[in-house]
């Protein structure tokens, strides 16, 4: 792994720059600030991990050369090399540290995702569960009487 002491799996990520919480620059928290991707080799397999990541099924578009606009603070990865059957991008084979073709934010990577967002129905879930077992009390929804 690239950064050793980030969890794979709760690895903070988001999308940036965007109208929409579904597409934007692609950036991942490390010791206290984000960083974006750079658009070496992203392809589709990566967005595709990135979005679920997000919650969402798949990525239905990738962009490269800062369409979402350039990042601030570092950037902390390239070359992920993603099969597109990972649960991280921490996880892909080929992440490397960024090199001089990576060292300006004009390469920072995007994506756009789609799908079913599973964070949100997860969360939704274990809201219902908790009030059934009575954690949380009063009504679900605003209208509920």
């Amino acid at each position: 792994m690239l950064i050793d002491d980030i969890n794979s799996y709760t690895a903070p990520i988001r999308l940036e720059n965007s109208s929409s919480s579904a597409e934007g620059r692609v950036e991942v928290f490390h010791k206290g600030a984000w960083g974006s991707i750079c658009d070496q080799s992203w392809d589709l397999n990566d967005g595709h991990v990135v979005c679920r990541m997000m919650g969402y099924s798949h990525a239905t578009n990738i962009s490269c050369c800062s369409r979402y606009g350039q990042g601030r603070g570092s950037i902390l990865l390239s070359g992920l090399g993603c099969t597109g059957s990972e649960n991280s991008v921490f996880n892909c084979k080929n992440q490397k540290r960024t090199n001089q073709s990576c060292n300006h934010h004009t390469h920072d990577a995007g994506v756009r995702c789609s799908g079913i967002c599973t964070l949100l129905l997860f969360q939704i879930s274990m809201l219902r569960r908790r009030w059934r077992k009575g954690v949380i009390m009063g009504p679900l929804t605003p209208n509920a009487r």
